[in-house]
């Protein structure tokens, strides 16, 4: 078969950015780039199952080939809730389909925190060649990405978003630096940069003063045009140039690099925005955006796009020039007042700063309630009730504003009580820009609860399926979580209030509860499982957790069970499925007892016992006295080695806990028993040693071991 050009992957690739650009013709620029696949790849058809953004239904169906109708409502009717299910079906299905070759399957998937899709292509070229497969993963990367923008930028553009203040964008293109700022934050945020800078294209030269998170007061630069990154795009027409490493960059200038070096940058992304001719944009560059980073870390496909939504919105810019003037004979300035708003909305992670701002400002009182009537501060809710009741009795200086916003089906509202007229004189859309912000910063909040709510489900996982221990210790301390020592509480609440991802106020009423009886995170396991790893000396009461609970869940049981003690983190991968397992089952089987103390009596319970801890403590010393004073003398730590030989039963054990080749284990133990005169010792003595190794590593606990204590659960006291 002759080989099809492949140069029009160019176009496909275009199109698959113009559809991240323009969301407005996002599934225009999708089938169109889906048609050209056809052509260049050659291809029969084409399939993306999609996830939707809107969640009211999760996926839908992109499809370009033979029998577009058929194959459409083909796919459609084997959609389910999960992608998993999803794929399982259609593999097992497509080779059903007699008039299609065998398909290709790729599965997309963007950083975990976002939504998978899946892309299907029918071809009969098997198996693809070198070029095509290059062409494919490209492409590949290209979907991954507009998947990860479609998730985000509802965050940033939306018409809640500053970025859709048109009063705002007006003021930037009359250079009013307050509107600069925001515009630079925004930026930040969108991009996950760490400093952002704009720089002014004049006749001769690139001048730079405004920046966001640079360390220095005075960063700023001069360069010639022509010259160093931005030359670069001045003078070649790019579209942007990003910048790997700065240090070993060929875009170095004198007048330049010892200013970013001395803010230690190293990955640069840099944008163009065009000025104004007539009514159009005309091919002069007015304006260069500048995001970067302190690390060696490139800025992303979706960060890259993202950023360049923002420079959409400020093209094109007025033709530029040397007076700079902020003020405008038709355009009032924004107001410093205004300013630090902005800078509040775009930088507040929690609804409780911007409560805190607004009550000052109006020199009264705030507060933020979901759809239920409950304020986003959970502390806060005595205070609603007042507010609510001097609302209802009529009393002056209180309203109520719905939060109302497209798309927003059952929105919150704002309860105020005012000592100054609102809105005031000079900020007649004071009401407008509240909703906004409400809706831009309770955004924000559900986006980073639900990213960490991800990374720890992720680690559960990882947990259940026997990953690394050395990687989970890592993990679990970065995620805040009691790795090595805790007590573990599962809970078990009904299919009829199935916690979902998009139920995500819901989870978050959850977390909150058992964040305020028991100060520690709820992990989320699927839709209808919570863990809890509770400090190993937490005195917390399952009753009122369940009480509260109930306040969620009623009039549906919920089920917890505790009392469960790990002592390492192999101790909890040990006990995690069976706890998960017996919470199940009492779902399941609709278990009258609602709290299930699951503690079992052993070794453990001789150890918390204080009358009895320094009589252990001694015993243990004293058998293993020989080795202790042997290592002293030597420099050796054959008494580790000793203790968790006998705890864990196999020096290969050892030997991958502490890092060890087992010969080494072999001879350190070999070693240690003459010490001891092991060989020569009764049954007895071999039990003691047993008995005092436990005791002595719940001493001494080694720092490279994580299942020290796992071994007393084959030791129970019955």
């Amino acid at each position: 078969m002759e080989k099809k050009d492949l140069n029009p992957r160019r176009d496909i690739i275009d199109h698959l950015k113009t559809a991240a650009l323009f969301p407005q013709r996002r599934g225009e620029m999708i089938t169109r780039a889906l048609q050209e696949l056809l052509i260049s790849l050659p291809a029969i058809g084409t399939a993306l199952v999609w996830p939707c953004q809107d969640r009211k239904v999760p996926w839908k169906i992109y499809y370009a080939g033979t029998r577009r109708e058929s194959m459409q409502r083909w796919l459609t009717a084997r959609l389910h809730y999960s992608l998993d299910a999803t794929l399982s079906v259609l593999q097992k299905d497509l080779s059903k389909l007699s008039d299609m070759p065998t398909p290709h399957l790729m599965r997309l998937q963007p950083v975990p925190m976002f939504t998978t899709g899946l892309w299907i292509i029918w071809t009969p070229l098997f198996p693809l060649l070198r070029e095509a497969l290059d062409c494919l993963e490209e492409i590949r990367q290209i979907l991954e990405a507009l998947i990860e923008v479609e998730s985000l930028e509802k965050h940033y553009f939306s018409s809640t978003s500053p970025l859709s203040d048109q009063a705002l964008l007006e003021a930037l293109a009359q250079g009013d630096p307050h509107a600069l700022s925001a515009i630079l934050s925004m930026t930040r945020l969108a991009g996950n940069a760490e400093v952002v800078a704009w720089g002014q294209v004049y006749r001769d030269i690139i001048e730079s003063t405004d920046q966001q998170g640079a360390q220095q007061s005075g960063f700023g630069f001069t360069v010639p045009l022509g010259q160093g990154v931005h030359g670069r795009i001045i003078t070649s027409g790019s579209q942007m140039v990003v910048v790997d490493d700065y240090r070993n960059s060929p875009y170095r200038h004198p007048r330049v690099s010892h200013i970013l070096d001395s803010e230690q940058l190293r990955s640069i992304f840099a944008l163009p925005i065009h000025t104004r001719s007539g009514q159009g944009k005309s091919e002069h560059v007015g304006g260069v955006l500048y995001a970067a980073r302190r690390v060696v870390k490139p800025f992303s496909l979706a960060e890259q796009l993202l950023m360049q939504r923002v420079t959409n919105l400020l093209a094109p810019l007025p033709p530029p020039t040397r007076v700079t003037s902020f003020s405008s004979s038709g355009l009032n300035p924004i107001s410093e007042q205004q300013a630090v708003w902005y800078k509040l909305i775009l930088q507040a992670n929690h609804i409780a700063a911007l409560e805190t701002w607004v009550g000052q400002f109006i020199k009264g009182m705030i507060i933020v309630a979901d759809s239920d009537g409950r304020p986003y501060v959970a502390a806060r809710n005595e205070q609603l009730e007042h507010l609510r009741a001097a609302f209802d009795s009529s009393m002056d200086g209180i309203q109520v504003i719905a939060l109302d916003a497209p798309g927003v089906s059952a929105p919150g509202h704002i309860y105020l009580r005012s000592a100054i007229t609102l809105p005031p004189i000079w900020w007649p859309d004071f009401f407008a820009d509240l909703v906004v912000a409400c809706h831009l910063i309770i955004g924000r909040m559900e986006h980073a609860r639900d990213y960490l709510a991800r990374q720890r489900e992720q680690w559960l996982q990882d947990v259940l399926q026997g990953k690394s221990l050395r990687q989970l210790r890592q993990d679990g301390y970065r995620l805040g979580l009691p790795v090595e020592e805790g007590q573990l509480w599962v809970i078990a609440w009904p299919s009829q209030r199935m916690l979902t991802r998009q139920e995500t106020r819901q989870r978050t009423l959850a977390e909150n509860i058992v964040l305020d009886q028991l100060e520690s995170p709820l992990l989320f396991l699927g839709d209808d499982i919570g863990v809890i790893l509770l400090g190993s000396h937490t005195d917390a009461d399952p009753c009122k957790l369940r009480e509260a609970l109930l306040t969620l869940f009623a009039p549906h049981p919920v089920w917890i069970l505790y009392g469960m003690h790990y002592h390492s983190l192999h101790d909890l991968q040990t006990m995690l499925a069976q706890r998960i397992s017996q919470a199940q089952k009492a779902r399941r089987e609709a278990h009258s007892e609602y709290l299930l103390n699951l503690q079992t009596p052993g070794l453990e319970s001789l150890l918390a016992n204080p009358r009895l801890s320094e009589d252990l403590h001694n015993f243990a010393t004293k058998l293993l006295t020989p080795l202790l004073e042997y290592d002293r003398s030597k420099g050796t730590d054959l008494t580790t080695t000793f203790v968790l030989t006998q705890m864990l039963g196999s020096t290969q054990a050892v030997g991958d806990e502490l890092g060890l080749h087992a010969n080494t284990i072999r001879n350190r133990l070999r070693k240690a028993e003459d010490i001891l005169g092991v060989e020569e010792a009764s049954p007895q003595e071999r039990i003691a040693w047993g008995f005092a190794s436990f005791i002595w590593m719940s001493f001494h606990p080694h720092p490279l071991s994580d299942v020290a204590h796992s071994a007393s659960r084959q030791l129970r006291v019955t």
